[in-house]
């Protein structure tokens, strides 16, 4: 949910936290190498000799790349929330501080530019030290205990970033078995496995019950999820890494152009683009709720996916008597 720092390719990524701490160390000072620079500008008295020998040209290129290109933004936002997700699975003390440090990647970087060059190389200094502030909150967090044992469910090890409590690890538990359930009755069973990692998923990824990060295969759950809602939301999530694992870009944007067409969505997030559809209609017809006339559109994105219409239950049902 949100804004999705992945873009449409699925680009598997190394999880050692030793390298993604390298990278971003890397990134990070390519991205700084005009600090100085910039710093000079915001010092330099105005008005002055000094600031009109300022090489306003070099300024305009740099200040460009930071707010427009924003290639620095794209490059770390492959980097910095899989360090984030990865280190928050050791149950660090500072989660609270990688918290607030991935909602800076859960949204588009934004600069609200005004034509002052000096404010812009105020927003590229501030930038820089909260980036280095993100650093050495991942450094801090991979010195915690990076053995925290995980809970095997079925195919899937559920690792617990936060602590929970007993009575919340047995309902997530719960949950992690119903989804599966869900998702084997309709042919899907083969994807539930991986990791599932316990976060608090609404302060990383607004509103969200959970969420798939394709670049890991992982996937994050609130430490709350319970109930007949969470497990379709767990469906959901699943569905993410059917699609991406079956590359099915454009059985995707067929059905979502015949749900669009007919105005027929699940849910209305379902209408925010062809993988949210997919996801959700899956999901729905892992919970036995998708509507028998859209069934035959579902499957046709995929031959896994197995789904029983409500007369040949009925045909079923009474050959058996």
């Amino acid at each position: 949910m949100g804004f999705n720092f992945q873009d449409d390719a699925v680009h598997p990524v190394d999880t050692d936290v030793v390298r993604l701490l390298a990278a971003f160390r890397e990134h990070l000072e390519v991205f700084a190498k005009d600090r100085d620079f910039a710093q000079h500008i915001v010092d330099a008295p105005f008005p002055s000799e000094e600031y009109r020998a300022i090489d306003w040209n070099r300024w305009s290129s740099i200040s460009s790349k930071f707010w427009q290109t924003r290639d620095w933004f794209f490059e770390l936002s492959k980097v910095v929330p899989v360090l984030i997700l990865e280190v928050m699975k050791r149950q660090p003390k500072n989660q609270v501080a990688l918290e607030k440090d991935m909602k800076f990647w859960a949204k588009p970087f934004r600069f609200n530019f005004k034509g002052d060059q000096v404010a812009t190389a105020a927003a590229y200094l501030s930038t820089i030290k909260k980036l280095e502030g993100q650093l050495k909150d991942c450094q801090e967090a991979a010195r915690s205990n990076p053995n925290v044992e995980a809970v095997k469910i079925g195919k899937f090890l559920l690792h617990d970033s936060i602590g929970i409590d007993e009575v919340r690890m047995q309902k997530a538990i719960a949950a992690i078995k119903s989804a599966t359930r869900a998702m084997a009755s309709i042919g899907l069973g083969e994807y539930c496995a991986g990791n599932i990692t316990i976060v608090n998923s609404s302060k990383l990824i607004s509103r969200s019950a959970a969420f798939y990060q394709a670049n890991t295969d992982d996937i994050f759950i609130s430490p709350d999820i319970q109930g007949a809602d969470d497990v379709r939301a767990l469906c959901h999530e699943i569905g993410h890494r059917v699609h991406f694992k079956l590359h099915l870009k454009h059985q995707l944007t067929t059905l979502y152009e015949a749900v669009r067409d007919a105005g027929a969505w699940v849910t209305p997030y379902a209408k925010t683009d062809e993988r949210e559809n997919f996801s959700e209609m899956v999901a729905f017809a892992a919970i036995g709720k998708l509507d028998d006339q859209w069934k035959s559109a579902l499957q046709a994105t995929t031959n896994k996916i197995k789904l029983a219409y409500a007369s040949n239950v009925v045909h079923r049902f009474l050959a058996t008597r």
